[in-house]
């Protein structure tokens, strides 16, 4: 399995510091490219 890269990433829909958690329901699978952008739409909107 060398050479294999996985780019996928988990995402907090609600951020721990805002009382999110760990838990199934509070977590997305991203591509690391999805993930960037969310997080810079989410920066931006706040």
């Amino acid at each position: 399995m060398s050479g294999l890269y996985c780019s996928e990433q988990l995402h907090h829909i609600i951020p721990i510091k805002q009382g999110g958690n760990n838990g199934n329901r509070n977590l997305q699978i991203l591509h690391s490219h999805c993930h960037k952008a969310k997080h810079k739409k989410l920066h931006k909107d706040t």
